[in-house]
């Protein structure tokens, strides 16, 4: 009886390293920044900490990760389609605006009370 081996096409796989920098920029690092939020907004009052200091370096943490996706292991948007030059620019902006906004809504919340 022949066995048949039937492999992934040429640059379908990624490595372990590439799946570990995906999850970090798509998954891990907003689930972790989304955590500090909660603390933040639980604190109940506007003062810097170094829960603010940690957020903002999980930030540009997941920046960084996007930015070796992107350069060194041939990223892709979301869907799965490449990625398009000025890609990091437009992710950048989008991602520190979205969380400026949620972190100095986080740290407002004493006043809605």
């Amino acid at each position: 009886m022949e066995e048949r081996v039937v492999s992934a096409p040429a640059g379908e796989g990624q490595s372990v390293g590439g799946c570990v920098v995906w999850l970090g920029w798509m998954a891990a690092g907003n689930l972790v920044l989304l955590t500090l939020l909660i603390f933040v907004m639980r604190e109940g009052r506007w003062t810097l900490t170094g829960k603010d200091a940690f957020f903002w370096g999980v930030v540009a943490t997941v920046l960084a990760l996007r930015y070796i996706d992107l350069t060194r292991l041939g990223g892709k948007q979301v869907d799965g389609s490449p990625a398009p030059p000025g890609m990091f620019k437009l992710y950048t902006l989008r991602f520190v605006g979205t969380w400026l906004v949620l972190w100095a809504l986080a740290h407002s919340t004493q006043f809605l009370s």
